[in-house]
C-alpha cells in the first residue's frame, strides 16, 4: 500500500527568545570532560533552569596554555565547588549535583554589539556570562517522590 500528502510547512520557528539577563537558579544538566583543539582539557556544562525549563552552556578551560584562562576557570569551578561544600579535590564527579545554586547572567558587549561563541565561529546574539555565582540551596531542584508502603511492608 502506498500513500501521498502534500507537505505543510510550519508558520511557526523553533528558535528561542535569548535568556534575559538577571538572577536564576540554575542546576547541572551534563557535565563532561573533553579535550581541547589546542591539547588542552576543557569541563563542558549544560546548565538548567528548572523555573523555565531554559538550558545554556558553560565550559572552562581547566588545562589550557594561557595561565589566565587555566586561572580564571579553575577560579569559577572553584567558587561553584565551594558552594556545593567541596573543599579539596575538585573533580566533575565531586561537583555534579542536581542542588540548585544562584547565577547572575549578564549580556557581554563587544564592539557596540554582543556576541556569544558556539562550536563553530562567532555569531551575531545576545550573550550571557556569568559574572557571580551566588548562592547554593539545600533543597534538590527535582522533588523527591514519597515511597509508597505496600501492605506487606513492616511498619
Amino acid at each position: 500500500m502506498s500513500f501521498s500528502f502534500k507537505p505543510v510547512v510550519s508558520e511557526q520557528t523553533t528558535e528561542f527568545a535569548p535568556i534575559a539577563p538577571g538572577e536564576y537558579q540554575v542546576q547541572f544538566a551534563e557535565l563532561e570532560e573533553k579535550p581541547t583543539q589546542s591539547g588542552g582539557v576543557q569541563w563542558s556544562a549544560k546548565m538548567k533552569i528548572p523555573a523555565t525549563n531554559r538550558t545554556f552552556f558553560l565550559s572552562w578551560n581547566v588545562e589550557n596554555a594561557s595561565e589566565v584562562a587555566q586561572r580564571i576557570a579553575r577560579e569559577q569551578i572553584s567558587q561553584i565547588a565551594s558552594l556545593l561544600g567541596v573543599q579539596d579535590d575538585i573533580s566533575i564527579e565531586s561537583i555534579k549535583t542536581n542542588k540548585l545554586f544562584t547565577v547572575v547572567l549578564e549580556q557581554r558587549p563587544y564592539n557596540d554589539k554582543v556576541y556569544y561563541q558556539t562550536k563553530g565561529p562567532w555569531k551575531l546574539a545576545d550573550s550571557l556570562n556569568v559574572s557571580a555565582i551566588k548562592k547554593v540551596q539545600d533543597k534538590l531542584a527535582l522533588p523527591v517522590a514519597d515511597k509508597k508502603k505496600n501492605p506487606w511492608d513492616k511498619k
